[in-house]
């Protein structure tokens, strides 16, 4: 299992946020355009040893980007919504490194939110 697939795992459990979809590395062609979603996508930004011990490395630091694309005219919280989902990754041992503001999607005119979360995960529960 990818980092991305572990982060899209830890947000699973929200579906009282109406999110309409999670996924991992790109948007299927069929979402690309629907500018009425409320989407996430999940993509890795590294992956690397650390925690050495022996002269061998013990764990992986992983991090990965979530990008928050609200569905144009939404009437959610984007407050509400962005806190549940930085909850939900530190419940499940994520840490927020990345947090700028919100910004307009020059193609689809919706309203994203970028965050990263960091992890560090032991090689033997990869």
């Amino acid at each position: 299992m990818t980092a991305a697939q572990r982060a899209k795992q830890v947000l699973t459990d929200l579906n009282q946020l109406a999110i309409d979809g999670v996924y991992c590395f790109n948007l299927p062609p069929q979402v690309q355009d629907k500018t009425d979603q409320t989407v996430i996508l999940i993509t890795e930004v590294n992956d690397l040893p650390t925690t050495y011990g022996s002269n061998r490395t013990n764990e992986m630091e992983e991090t990965v980007a979530v990008n928050l694309f609200y569905a144009e005219n939404s009437s959610v919280n984007f407050d509400h919504v962005e806190l549940a989902i930085v909850d939900a990754f530190e419940e499940h041992g994520w840490y927020c490194t990345y947090s700028p503001g919100h910004s307009l999607d020059p193609d689809t005119l919706q309203v994203t939110k970028v965050f990263q979360f960091k992890h560090l995960i032991r090689k033997d529960d990869i």
